[in-house]
Order: structure tokens, then C-alpha cells, then sequence
């Protein structure tokens, strides 16, 4: 860092927020009945990474999505971003990690995604998702017990 060049560490970068006491207890509250939801109808929950390969977000979201992303070199030279959506992750896992498991697979989601969109007013670099992905079962019946899902958890907010 420049010794010349002054910070200013009180300002906070366009796009992030911090949350403190009622809107913490808020947040908290939101994901912890939307994940009770979840876990009612059977959808286990996962835990992915904050970054990932690049290229994942690229084949998953798209060059112009990817293209948003906060990305960085890991210390082996690897082209990272921090994650711009859980879906892409969720879909590798179920490639390669849960292969094997039966189908279908409930699974769901809570985390911090991140994406360098363009500054309009109210619009964050940095948001809470959460969400459901049910693999496996193409059929109607999936995708309405999804929407119910959704519904419900919409009607206990």
C-alpha cells in the first residue's frame, strides 16, 4: 500500500450493508422460518462454499452473469469468484458429490451470494439467498410441491 494515499475507513463500499440489532434478529428470524419450511417438507439442507471456480458460475449462469462476479486468483493460480448464486453449486454437487443418492433429492439452501451489478438505488453487491432445489423427479407434481413450498413459506412470513 501507498503510505501517501489516505483511506478512509469509515466509508462503506458502494453495494454492502451492515445489519445491526432488529434488523439482525429480522434477517435471523426470516431464514429461520423459511428453513423450517424446508426442512418440513423434506428438504435437507446444504452448506456450500463462499468461492468456487469461475468457470462453474460461467457454464452455470452464463458469460454475462459471470462476467458480475467478484473474482480472484487462489494462491495456486486457480481464476475463483466469490458465488453470484447457489444454484450452480448445488447443481455440481448433485453431479458429483450425491451422484450415487436415490432420487429425488430434496436439498436447500441459506448463504450470502455476491455480484458486481450495476449501481442503481437499492440495488446490493452482496444479498442473502435461500432456496430450495428438488433433483430429480421431473414431473408436475414436483414443480407444485415446490410452488407449495414457496406458499408456505410466503404465508409464515
Amino acid at each position: 500500500m501507498d503510505p501517501k494515499r489516505s483511506i478512509d475507513l469509515s466509508r462503506v463500499p458502494p453495494g454492502v450493508q451492515y445489519f445491526f440489532e432488529d434488523e439482525v434478529l429480522l434477517r435471523r428470524s426470516i431464514e429461520r422460518d423459511v428453513m423450517a419450511v424446508f426442512t418440513g417438507w423434506s428438504y435437507s439442507e446444504i452448506v456450500l462454499p463462499i468461492f468456487d471456480a469461475y468457470d462453474l458460475f460461467a457454464l452455470g449462469m452464463g458469460q454475462e452473469v459471470a462476467g458480475r462476479t467478484y473474482r480472484f486468483t487462489a494462491r495456486d493460480g486457480a481464476d475463483v469468484a466469490l458465488r453470484p448464486d447457489l444454484t450452480s453449486l448445488v447443481a455440481r454437487t448433485v453431479a458429483t458429490r450425491l451422484r450415487d443418492r436415490p432420487r429425488p433429492l430434496r436439498l436447500a439452501y441459506s448463504g450470502e451470494v455476491f455480484r458486481a451489478d450495476a449501481p442503481r438505488r437499492g440495488r446490493q453487491h452482496e444479498f442473502h439467498q435461500l432456496g430450495v432445489e428438488h433433483v430429480g423427479w421431473a414431473s408436475p407434481e414436483a414443480d407444485v410441491e415446490v410452488l407449495l413450498v414457496a406458499l408456505e413459506a410466503i404465508t409464515r412470513l
